[in-house]
């Protein structure tokens, strides 16, 4: 069979090159956004009898991919969408028309091989490369051809459904035929190969292009050449290749590309030594040129109604491309008469703003676009309650939108018309499409709040099920709560503020209230008529202080007026039962009340040598200011918590006041008045305080003076329950009241974290002792430790004390960083000495809650220079597996020791033992030994707040450290 290199004699004489310098070549991008108009590429004919072959990979099953390796175009659409309707064109000098006599070698009879331009004033190609070469040509008398790629809309019977449906055409300039290639995304034009010199056309799907008409031409042409066949005669795109690659002595291909600003094809011009296929990256798409811009004013966009799709739901996608005068969009979704029904408006500077009839915006959004050129792929779903917005696969604000009643239906049936604006230039006019149903939140759901502030409103959407009106089973109610310090129903742990249970059964109908009254429980049943068969959606809103005002679809239904536990208790919100939850509850403080005072819960528990300190201005009329460090509550209050300090500034006798005030006694011990004149307090300054938490009190500096010591940590008054100080990690709240207010550039108050280098000294100018207690926290905000959860403690021992009893311990502490007779609860408590090991429970001492303990006999588990591998997973609410393995300098690998299951048994008459969930802190204690190394993993990772292996203030052990 005859090489393209043995057909060209035919008309020029060849020049070769050397065949053996082949070597791998890149295709040549023709289009972009910044693109020169004009290309010079070069051209080695040989290189078509010789195409790029990878090293090692000559097989035949790689024979129909290197034949396809020639000179030629590709070209590729979007596969999010995009046109070329506006029509995409590539002039070049043709090979075929510029023969003239004496430039050209003798072998060439130009005039019977001579094409020239088809003149017709509907070949697109043709007037347009004239024109362009007036600009653009060099003004060498060399005539110019062309080809005109372009889609056009496909005409059907449904025209909304068909009209992002388009087919691609093509038309020569030497030819006035069209070529039709269908509704594809991506073609080739491969001028000729190493069989023949023939032009011929492939589809994404290696399926070639035919066209009947012009099949037997090549060959009619062929042979009739001995008997003077003219080749005008037999024009066709089989011969594209020869007009458009130059003879081979000229070495360069000179191509001039012309794109229109709404055409999204590209172009690239292929080598047969090329290493890889032209590919597009789908979310740098472009249009046109840089003298084009991308803009949409006000304009609308019929879609289909929506009935086709019944009960599904289905979206609205807006795929475009920006570029880098990309600042905003507006869409609006309207009906027939082109009234609004939702509209949203963002962009790079403006967040997210969504608006429906006879509401006020969602603006707590801060959703925005990017910056620049990119692909902007945006869908809108339309849910049967509610609308959702995604970005690149994203749905923004992590929300849906729900329109005024919407537990009535959205009305996305009454969508007719979407109106877009904006910097952008759409890939495919907006239509519908069916997407999968909206999944339920998955129930039991508890979700953790940092504080709720008097004036937050809950809302709570959901979805009845069937069942829930024919089975008036327990089992088929649900509830939802407000929680203090629990994610769920716990005897011991927490407490429940406010507690609603729902029977949607027709026999009952009947919501349940139970009010916490500061621990005294209160319930109230009233009857509310569910009719699941013609209403399952309902919106319940709880607006909360210190009463509750409870609404059913925006109807006031129940108002409590009594006063019950304070909104600031709440920090769990929990919804479980058998119910459809349609959205993860909302939760808005834009209602919160002011108070006086400033409060702010601690994001972790106070520890040793760690400061509080507070900034802001004392009123120039100043009486008194008050600092309270409490324990299990925001603001001072005889019904529940403690006050583990509170600290009285006197201004009319100088003086500071320092007393404590627990629930269990109700009664406030003061300590001794001491003079504040030295520490440089007076009325109407900005003031510094800081309170540090020391081994053995409470010490305080205003305005970087030396500490002063305020007072020692306080002990209950009836020494009989416990003779143990109130320690800093009891302290998880801190509020300043009286005469004093913050300000803008202040931070009112702001825990101190201990630094090692650091050395406070008192007004005697000596050094105070303050020694942290190591911890791992786990991260509440992310969730809670969970079953099949894993806590890992690495303890690399050292020497041992001679004469002492060796002895490590692992806590897993609830509301506590170590252990206290009084505060905190211990979930999990492991024990393990040169004897024994013994895993257990326990609970405030004061309880009188006996917890059995799990002892096992572990005979020289403790040596020196080794190192303990304590892996503790959940197993169950309140079962833990522990294996134990340790390892010697000399062992290749860990040795296993122990694995055992501990489940939680309570031997008093209260039985519910203390959950999983509970752990907030590990810590890790040790006698008789010098300081180990200690690391802690949490498995997952983000189960704890610190990267996996540290701890806090883990460079500090006290060895004086009780594991009772």
């Amino acid at each position: 069979m005859m090489c393209f290199c043995a057909l060209s004699l035919f008309f020029v004489s060849l020049h070769f090159h050397s065949i053996f310098d082949q070597f791998a070549s890149k295709h040549v991008l023709l289009t972009g956004k910044a693109h020169e108009v004009k290309k010079r590429i070069e051209f080695n004919s040989p290189d078509q009898c010789m195409p790029y072959i990878q090293q090692g990979n000559p097989s035949a099953e790689h024979k129909d991919i290197d034949d396809a390796k020639t000179f030629g175009f590709s070209f590729r659409l979007p596969k999010f969408g995009g046109n070329c309707d506006d029509g995409l064109i590539i002039c070049y000098p043709g090979t075929l028309d510029n023969i003239t006599a004496g430039n050209w070698p003798n072998l060439v009879a130009f005039g019977r091989f001579r094409v020239g331009n088809d003149e017709n004033e509907t070949n697109e190609a043709t007037h347009f490369c004239a024109e362009k070469w007036q600009t653009d040509g060099k003004g060498k008398g060399l005539a110019w051809h062309g080809i005109y790629i372009r889609t056009k809309r496909i005409d059907g019977e449904n025209e909304l459904k068909n009209r992002n449906k388009r087919t691609v055409t093509m038309k020569m300039s030497i030819s006035p035929k069209e070529y039709d290639f269908g509704h594809i995304k991506q073609f080739s034009l491969h001028f000729g190969s190493r069989a023949d010199p023939f032009t011929f056309v492939t589809f994404d799907d290696g399926i070639n292009f035919t066209n009947k008409s012009e099949d037997s031409l090549p060959s009619i042409f062929l042979r009739t050449v001995p008997m003077g066949a003219v080749l005008r005669d037999f024009v066709g795109l089989w011969m594209l290749g020869m007009d458009i690659l130059p003879f081979s002595h000229l070495h360069d291909v000179e191509l001039f590309t012309y794109r229109g600003c709404n055409c999204t094809m590209d172009a690239w011009f292929t080598k047969p030594t090329d290493s890889e296929e032209p590919s597009m990256n789908d979310f740098h798409i472009s249009a046109g040129t840089n003298k084009c811009n991308y803009s949409i004013e006000q304009q609308s966009f019929s879609i289909e109604p929506v009935e086709k799709y019944h009960s599904k739901d289905f979206a609205i996608p807006i795929i475009a491309i920006t570029d880098e005068n990309f600042s905003e969009i507006d869409v609006k979704l309207t009906d027939a008469t082109h009234r609004s029904l939702m509209e949203f408006q963002m962009g790079t500077n403006q967040s997210l703003n969504v608006t429906f009839p006879n509401l006020p915006p969602y603006d707590q959004s801060f959703a925005t676009l990017p910056n620049g050129s990119f692909t902007m792929i945006l869908w809108v779903a339309l849910r049967k309650n509610s609308y959702e917005i995604m970005l690149n696969d994203t749905a923004l604000d992590n929300r849906q939108f729900w329109p005024k009643a919407w537990w009535n239906g959205s009305r996305r049936e009454n969508v007719r018309h979407v109106v877009l604006s904006g910097q952008m230039l759409l890939l495919e006019e907006p239509t519908t499409v069916q997407i999968d149903l909206m999944n339920p939140v998955k129930l039991n759901y508890s979700k953790f709040y940092q504080q709720i502030c008097i004036g937050t409103e809950f809302l709570f959407r959901v979805q009845l099920l069937e069942n829930n009106a024919k089975n008036c089973k327990n089992e088929n109610n649900f509830a939802i709560s407000l929680l203090h310090n629990r994610p769920e129903q716990h005897i011991r742990v927490g407490s429940t503020l406010l507690e609603m249970k729902v029977n949607p059964c027709r026999k009952q109908n009947q919501f349940t209230f139970t009010n916490q009254h500061f621990g005294k429980k209160t319930s109230l049943h009233k009857n509310f008529i569910f009719n699941v068969d013609k209403q399952r959606e309902y919106e319940f809103k709880l607006i909360f202080s210190n009463t509750y005002k409870f609404f059913v679809n925006g109807i006031l239904f129940y108002e409590q007026n009594t006063s019950i536990t304070p909104a600031w208790a709440i920090n769990f919100v929990r919804v479980e039962g058998n119910v459809n939850l349609l959205e993860e509850p909302s939760v808005d403080f834009t209602n919160c009340e002011s108070e006086d005072g400033i409060s702010m819960e601690l994001y972790s528990l106070l520890n040793y040598g760690e400061l509080v300190k507070i900034e802001g201005r004392v009123d120039r009329n100043a009486t008194v200011i008050k600092i309270y460090l409490f324990h299990e509550v925001a603001q001072f209050t005889e019904m529940m918590g403690d006050v583990l300090l509170r600290l009285v500034f006197n201004f009319k006798d100088n003086t500071i006041k320092c007393s404590h005030w627990l629930y269990a006694e109700k009664e406030w011990k003061d300590g001794d008045n001491t003079q504040f004149r030295d520490l440089r307090l007076y009325k109407g300054q900005i003031i510094i305080l800081k309170i540090l938490m020391a081994d053995d009190g409470f010490y305080g500096s205003i305005s970087d003076t030396n500490y002063r010591k305020f007072c020692n940590y306080y002990t209950t008054i009836n020494q009989s329950i416990s003779n143990m100080s109130f320690p800093p990690f009891a302290i998880d709240y801190v509020r300043v009241d009286g005469n004093f207010s913050t300000e803008k550039e202040l931070t009112p108050i702001q825990i101190i974290a201990y630094d090692n280098s650091t050395h406070y000294l008192d007004d005697k100018n000596t050094t105070i002792n303050c020694t942290p207690l190591p911890f791992k926290q786990i991260n509440r905000t992310d969730g809670l430790l969970k079953v099949n959860e894993s806590i890992i403690v690495v303890m690399a021992l050292k020497g041992f004390n001679p004469g002492e009893k060796q002895e490590v311990g692992v806590f897993f502490f609830n509301q506590a960083i170590g252990y206290h007779d009084l505060i905190g609860k211990n979930v999990l408590k492991i024990i393990l000495d040169n004897e024994n090991i013994s895993l257990s429970s326990t609970y405030p001492k004061q309880w009188m809650i006996d917890v059995q303990e799990d002892n096992r006999t572990m005979h020289g588990a403790l040596r020196a220079n080794t190192v303990l591998n304590f892996t503790i997973t959940v197993k169950g609410i309140s079962d833990f597996e522990l294996i134990l393995s340790r390892k010697d300098k000399k062992d290749a690998e860990e040795k296993a020791l122990l694995k055992h299951l501990f489940k939680q048994k309570i031997v008093s008459e209260q039985k519910q033992p203390l959950p999983a969930w509970a752990t907030q802190y590990v810590t890790i204690t040790y006698k008789g030994m010098a300081t180990p190394k200690a690391q802690v993993f949490c498995v997952p990772e983000n189960r704890c707040t610190k990267k996996n292996g540290e701890m806090a203030y883990e460079y500090v052990f006290n060895k004086a450290n009780s594991t009772n």
